[in-house]
């Protein structure tokens, strides 16, 4: 058995010593291996996207949390109900790399969700990185992303899933929802002496990015999972300087029930609200350190 491996191996090694010259060879080598590099960098890899949705994670209920609104003793507790809906146009993640010509579109898979992804950011002449965004097809809607399914050391979430496939090499640079729609709906009781009052709120198109908070790669042989969190309960806190902009503060200040909150009605809280959802935690990248 030791005779076979010793003439099995040989001629391999005097092939690159016996025939032609050593630059022939050492060209012969280079174009292996460039060849070799090529078609690694070809390939393609995918992303597994878990998109988080959450409160304060204050207790173990995420349909309801509490916040402050004024002073630190004016306490309101917010109840989600049924008819609440994330409905998103889609969710881009987009990646960079040097290596991938531009302007290509290929196919792929988000679970039962069509995939396209599109070179939107064209190819820096200079450097000559393109920017690839992967984007999920139209009309995703979450129902019930106030409901929890899932729990970390962190508290409890609800998660859904989004396998990426046909993914270009190179790291990842931000992901961005677009929001068709995000209705809220429910019941706002201040604590102090139980009042309470139901709303509606609804938001129109909105976009929400999440930028990469350290380095992640997506190769062929190391798939990137991840992790981006909506935290919705910002969305109703205070803003402006120092806080100064009381949201529920001013919508108990408002006489009836139900109230909605849209692009036509109670527009000045509304406006207010929707500085909330441009806000860095709001929609970010989790599970990394920098």
């Amino acid at each position: 058995m030791n005779n076979f491996y010793f003439i099995f191996i040989l001629p391999a090694f005097v092939i690159g010593c016996t025939f032609g010259s050593i630059g022939d060879s050492l060209d012969e080598k280079k174009k292996i291996i460039s060849g070799a590099s090529l078609l690694i960098s070809s390939l393609k890899s995918s992303i597994r996207l878990n998109l988080y949705s959450y409160d304060d994670r204050g207790d173990d209920d995420i349909s309801s949390f509490r916040l402050t609104s004024g002073t630190s003793s004016d306490v309101y507790r917010l109840d989600i109900r049924s008819g609440t809906l994330l409905s998103m146009e889609q969710i881009e993640v987009q990646i960079t790399t040097g290596n991938v010509p531009s302007g290509s579109l290929q196919e792929g898979m988000a679970d039962n969700v069509s995939m396209h992804v599109t070179d939107s950011g064209g190819t820096d002449n200079a450097s000559g990185v393109s920017n690839f965004i992967y984007s999920t097809a139209n009309n995703l809607i979450i129902r019930d992303f106030y409901i929890k399914n899932g729990a970390d050391d962190s508290g409890p979430f609800n998660l859904n899933v989004l396998n990426i496939s046909g993914v270009s090499q190179g790291n990842f640079l931000k992901a961005r929802m677009h929001t068709k729609s995000l209705v809220f709906m429910g019941t706002i009781t201040y604590l102090n002496n139980s009042s309470s009052k139901d709303f509606t709120l609804q938001i129109g198109e909105a976009d929400l990015t999440a930028n990469s908070k350290c380095k992640k790669n997506v190769s062929a042989f190391s798939p990137l999972t991840l992790n981006v969190a909506f935290k919705y309960s910002n969305i109703l806190k205070d803003t402006g300087n120092n806080l100064s902009q009381q949201i529920l503060k001013s919508i108990f200040l408002i006489g009836g029930s139900p109230l909605t909150f849209s692009p036509t009605q109670n527009t000045a809280i509304y406006n207010e609200i929707l500085k909330n959802i441009s806000l860095a935690d709001t929609f970010q990248e989790v599970g990394c350190t920098p």
